[in-house]
């Protein structure tokens, strides 16, 4: 069984679908159950913060997705912030541990890198988060090597950009593609010719695809502590 965290969110309704269609078993850990899961779903009410819930949601999984998070455009307090972030995947990977769960994806960012100075930007390129979304992040794949040093749990990391694509909720995107269907202008930061990084959800949503088209591509067998700038 596949275990998505922050499953009804954008990225997590595109990968249930994805991975229901593929005839494997899916749950979804959340606190609020979106109308647009796909039918076969099986739904688990909880809060990240909440060890107990997370324990209880793990029970039976293989595979755990941790894409629960607070996006930066909600400017949640801090306190909360970093309680679901890295509390949160705290409990996710305590919770793994104890489970014994085969591997876990964390949802990185690509926000780790701050400004990028090429795209497409490589794993490797300097680290400089410019807000606090960026930084824990960080902090949470370091929390995922520790795990994975401490306790054999293997993961991998993937780092995406902005996702667009049908349903998309975002107001920030919404509002600039509705500015732009209207024929306005929408301003823009420097010259106007500033690359913008962004990904398909529905390319998004097959992340278990994603990563083994990766490993395939490296000449690698799939194994532990891979990082992945999608």
């Amino acid at each position: 069984m596949r275990l998505i965290t922050g499953g009804s969110g954008y990225l997590g309704i595109a990968l249930a679908r994805y991975l229901i269609e593929k005839n494997l078993d899916v749950r979804i850990f959340d606190l609020n159950k979106s109308p647009l899961l796909p039918k076969g779903a099986d739904f688990f009410k909880g809060d990240i913060r909440d060890w107990q819930a997370v324990l209880q949601a793990c029970r039976g999984a293989t595979h755990v997705y941790h894409l629960a998070a607070l996006i930066p455009q909600r400017k949640t307090p801090l306190e909360i912030t970093r309680g679901v972030h890295i509390k949160g995947t705290e409990n996710v990977l305590q919770a793994c541990v104890e489970q014994r769960v085969d591997k876990v994806v964390f949802l990185s960012s690509s926000e780790v890198y701050g400004t990028m100075k090429a795209i497409p930007c490589p794993e490797s390129a300097p680290q400089c988060p410019v807000n606090e979304y960026g930084r824990n992040k960080i902090e949470c794949e370091e929390m995922c090597a520790r795990y994975a040093n401490e306790h054999g749990l293997k993961y991998s990391v993937l780092r995406p950009p902005t996702l667009i694509g049908p349903e998309i909720s975002e107001e920030g995107i919404l509002l600039m593609m509705k500015t732009f269907n209207k024929g306005g202008l929408f301003p823009v930061v420097g010259s106007g010719k500033n690359r913008v990084n962004a990904l398909d959800v529905d390319l998004a949503g097959g992340l278990e695809g994603t990563l083994a088209l990766l490993e395939r591509y490296l000449r690698e067998p799939p194994e532990s502590g891979k990082v992945f700038h999608v």
